[in-house]
This record gives C-alpha cells, sequence and structure tokens, in this order.
C-alpha cells in the first residue's frame, strides 16, 4: 500500500488500530475534511 500511495503521489494514513478505528476517530475525521475540502466545488 505504501508503494501504490508513492507511486500516484497520493496521501496515505496509516494508523495503529482495529478495523473500526475507534482510537483514531478524531484522526479520521480530520483527514477525511481535508479531503472534502481539497476537492474543488
Amino acid at each position: 500500500m505504501i508503494e501504490w500511495a508513492r507511486a500516484r503521489s497520493a496521501r496515505l494514513l496509516l494508523l495503529d488500530d482495529n478495523h473500526r478505528l475507534t482510537a483514531h476517530v478524531e484522526a479520521t475525521a480530520r483527514a477525511f475534511a481535508e479531503l472534502l475540502g481539497s476537492l474543488p466545488d
């Protein structure tokens, strides 16, 4: 996954958590908000 993202100059968020990401809700929400903010209107 890291190489796939690197080859595409894509942002990759790696979190040490379980499948539900319960320990990283804030980080996930922040990353999603940044993604939405980067999209054209």
